[in-house]
């Protein structure tokens, strides 16, 4: 027993070190990332003050303020931009608080233009009478299915708010089949109907089969063989050309969404440059700093 209360207390003790040590690892590492990040706070407001004073400086007559105040709104533009990125660290509380603006400013901006574009013409200008428009209270009953929506707040009468989303729901879904049959089914511009395309081309009483006619072939082949992947009214693998095809429905999937993930990428890639380009030219104005790089 004496044996098994020393290994006992071996165990405890290690733990108890290790925990130790994990925890002076972590007070160190945030001792510093606290100085990195007082001295990168300290070098940006130097410069961002820099850049002020020496655009208020060297402005004209009349001018100083208005220049001092726009590089004031670049260093803000620059500093938010840094902390934006200081993501890619680790998360942190200044990204949360920016990003917590940006939604804020986001709904902020979204509410405002419903308003001004799609509530104040349609609504409230014809309520009111507004620029010659005649006056009418019936513009009053459309308060009652948008007050309903609120009732989601209310634990008590929140199946009020069920009534006008079901209506909203039904004339979704109804708008969503009229566009997916004239996505999918119109003459000329639907999907089904442009899928048919020409293999062979007739001229002069003399078939032809040009380039166009090859890319129209590789079309053909490329949806059948799509189609086929999701073709499951069959056994594949007792069929060898739908197994076959379907293999091939399947390469070619990953390839239309390896292009879509490359095409994001370097979506993302030209945001991010176009940020570079404006910390380096715009804010810290690098080509004056390194003549030889204009």
């Amino acid at each position: 027993m004496s044996a098994i209360w020393c290994i006992e207390g071996v165990c405890v003790k290690r733990k108890k070190e290790s925990s130790e040590e994990m925890t002076e690892l972590d007070a160190t590492k945030k001792r510093t990332e606290f100085f990195a990040v007082l001295i990168i706070a300290v070098i940006v407001i130097s410069y961002s003050t820099y850049d002020v004073i020496r655009a208020s400086a060297t402005a004209e007559k009349g001018e100083s303020l208005s220049d001092a105040f726009d590089t004031l709104c670049l260093a803000v533009a620059a500093v938010c931009t840094l902390i934006i990125y200081s993501f890619l660290y680790r998360e942190n509380p200044f990204y949360r608080f920016l990003e917590h603006v940006v939604v804020g400013l986001s709904v902020g901006f979204a509410v405002a233009r419903g308003f001004t574009n799609v509530l104040k013409p349609n609504w409230w200008d014809r309520l009111t009478g507004a620029e010659g428009k005649p006056a009418s209270l019936w513009w009053l009953l459309p308060l009652i299915p948008g007050i309903l929506w609120y009732f989601q707040l209310s634990r008590k009468h929140v199946w009020l708010s069920r009534i006008i989303i079901m209506f909203f729901m039904g004339t979704g879904c109804g708008a969503t089949f009229q566009g997916l049959y004239q996505d999918l089914l119109t003459p000329q511009v639907g999907q089904i109907v442009a899928t048919f395309k020409p293999i062979l081309t007739s001229s002069g009483g003399l078939v032809h089969f040009t380039w166009d006619n090859f890319n129209n072939l590789l079309f053909v082949v490329v949806t059948l063989c799509v189609l086929s992947y999701f073709f499951f009214s069959i056994r594949h693998d007792k069929f060898p050309l739908l197994k076959n095809t379907s293999s091939f429905g399947r390469y070619f999937l990953m390839i239309s969404f390896g292009a879509i993930f490359g095409t994001n990428v370097q979506g993302r890639m030209s945001l991010l440059i176009e940020r570079l380009n404006f910390l380096y030219e715009d804010w810290l104005k690098i080509h004056d700093w390194i003549p030889w790089l204009k």
